[in-house]
């Protein structure tokens, strides 16, 4: 239900065609009927004080007559460049702190309200670019993984298919899979395994640098996109992570993480970078073939069927 939520919220916020205060009315509505609110109000800050801009249930209170309402918990809103524009008052149905669930969407939603909000104070002399920057900030919103915080499957395409209209060469890729990820779920939770791909992201951000494009483009699946990087290059970054991967290991031998890895370059427009995406594939799923029968020995308990891993 949260991730479903945040991405209604955006995508409300992206593809309605009302001005900035109707589609704050909208996902404010939105938000306090999913998250089962007694009143979800929003006010815009101006010259007076702060004047309501929307409320659901309605009608909106006039917020100096908030001290009337009880249990209320109010929060500044900010641009994105940090600027308070307004506030945002919530009023529970229960007495108590918000679960850690509640905290999250409420944060999308103030971040989401606080933007439409700096919208509405430019709207007169700024409309184009107001518009401009929203469509900017969802456009970056959506080519993120929530778990990992990586660059996701569409980012990374895209990427892709812009060097390739450049002819900018060579280009390497690598891809990578997390090994096992299939028994740590089956043996110790899905939060487990979701800790594992964390980590696994946290060792590719620090393994490559800042122009690499590093992104998970399936459940256990990553790629690296390297511009400008030779082949001798990318085989060299393949010995780093493994490397960063041993030390990570050397440390953390509670739940020790392993990868599967493989790579490959274009040298030339001659060589469509799909196929050289596919070369990489292959080489990973080879090293993956040979690693598997001794990591399903190291990963599963004793006792623990092994005829389901082993296909």
């Amino acid at each position: 239900m949260k991730e479903d939520l945040i991405k209604k919220l955006y995508c409300m916020s992206f593809l309605l065609k009302e001005a900035p205060a109707l589609k704050i009315l909208k996902i404010t509505e939105t938000f306090q009927q999913a998250m089962d609110f007694k009143k979800v109000l929003v006010y815009q800050k101006v010259p007076e004080g702060f004047s309501g801009v929307a409320s659901s249930p309605s009608p909106c209170l006039d917020y100096s007559r908030l001290y009337e309402i009880k249990n209320s918990l109010c929060f500044d809103l900010t641009s994105p460049a940090g600027i308070q524009v307004g506030k945002l008052c919530l009023v529970p149905k229960r007495t108590g702190r918000l679960s850690k669930s509640e905290k999250e969407l409420l944060s999308a939603f103030a971040a989401q309200s606080g933007h439409l909000l700096e919208a509405m104070s430019q709207q007169d002399h700024n409309r184009e670019h107001c518009l401009e920057q929203e469509i900017d900030r969802y456009k970056f919103l959506l080519n993120k993984d929530r778990l990992t915080g990586l660059f996701n499957r569409y980012y990374f395409e895209e990427n892709l298919n812009s060097l390739e209209r450049q002819g900018t060469y060579p280009v390497s890729i690598i891809m990578i899979d997390v090994d096992n990820l299939k028994i740590i779920n089956d043996t110790m939770g899905h939060r487990y395994g979701d800790d594992t791909l964390k980590t696994a992201a946290e060792l590719l951000k620090n393994t490559f640098r800042k122009d690499d494009i590093v992104a998970r483009i399936g459940g256990d699946e990553f790629a690296v996109l390297l511009p400008g990087t030779r082949e001798n290059i990318a085989r060299r970054k393949c010995r780093l992570l493994a490397e960063n991967l041993k030390k990570h290991n050397w440390v953390n031998t509670c739940l020790k993480l392993h990868f599967s890895h493989g790579s490959a370059t274009s040298e030339t427009v001659a060589e469509p970078l799909r196929k050289v995406m596919e070369k990489a594939d292959l080489k990973m799923y080879e090293q993956k073939r040979k690693n598997k029968h001794r990591l399903i020995n190291d990963f599963l308990p004793a006792g623990f069927p092994r005829e389901h891993y082993s296909a």
